[in-house]
């Protein structure tokens, strides 16, 4: 039987671990939960951990923690290709499932990748991956309309 993923997609931390099937070759049983359709209050969810939108605004605490977060990941950079050596990892799954999500954010905190160019260039090379668009960038995708939603609203 294989593990069971109950996911939402706009989720990182979901898109990093649909990134980490793909890179493996392994299969998840999915359940996709729709907070939207009150999913995520069923008995067999309620004792997982959820995930909610509806933030208009960050504050400058925590974007100079996203910021410095920014320069750390960069450093790690700095002689190498990867995060953590010259081969992509389950770190760069994971840390690439978030730092792509900085897009979706881009409304509420002004913090572009130009200012790194290291972690730019790593990004760049995750959305070559040959399942990065499946995995995360269909997530990524929701995940920007439903903060332009939750903004305008």
């Amino acid at each position: 039987m294989a593990p069971i993923l109950y996911y939402n997609v706009v989720s990182p931390p979901v898109r990093a671990v649909l990134l980490t099937e793909r890179a493996l070759g392994i299969k998840l049983e999915k359940k996709e939960i729709s907070i939207k359709n009150g999913d995520h209050l069923t008995t067999e969810y309620l004792k997982f951990p959820m995930f909610f939108l509806g933030v208009k605004e960050i504050s400058q605490k925590k974007a100079d923690a996203l910021i410095k977060g920014l320069v750390f990941l960069e450093s790690f950079l700095e002689n190498r290709e990867w995060m953590a050596g010259d081969q992509l990892t389950i770190a760069d799954l994971c840390i690439g499932a978030s730092v792509s999500s900085m897009e979706a954010l881009e409304s509420l905190i002004p913090v572009s990748l130009d200012k790194y160019p290291r972690l730019q260039g790593w990004m760049n090379r995750m959305k070559t991956l040959p399942y990065y668009e499946e995995a995360n960038g269909t997530g990524l995708q929701k995940l920007k309309a439903s903060v332009k939603q939750s903004v305008a609203e």
